[in-house]
């Protein structure tokens, strides 16, 4: 991906005396060092947050109450129940 955007970090002067370090060990401009870490960084929080759901505590509670309730059917689906008992196959 083309690099059309600037983008400008304060950093403390160790940081970037270090940043300089590393880019003359790699053999890169330390430009690209930061980019790719940033790019890299970007990505993993971005699949982090899209591989889970997350909801408030008491959300959860009453849904894990719901989910433990004993299963009490209405007559309306008992009634479903008995027209698809002769086509339901139980194994």
């Amino acid at each position: 991906m083309a690099a059309d955007a600037r983008l400008e970090v304060r950093v403390s002067a160790h940081t970037k005396e270090r940043l300089a370090h590393v880019a003359a060990l790699v053999e890169r401009p330390a430009s690209d060092l930061v980019r790719s870490a940033l790019e890299e960084y970007l990505e993993r929080v971005l699949e982090e947050h899209l591989a889970v759901t997350r909801i408030r505590a008491d959300v959860f509670d009453a849904l894990m109450g719901t989910l433990h309730e004993q299963d009490v059917p209405n007559e309306p689906l008992r009634r479903a129940a008995a027209r698809a008992g002769g086509t339901v196959v139980r194994d």
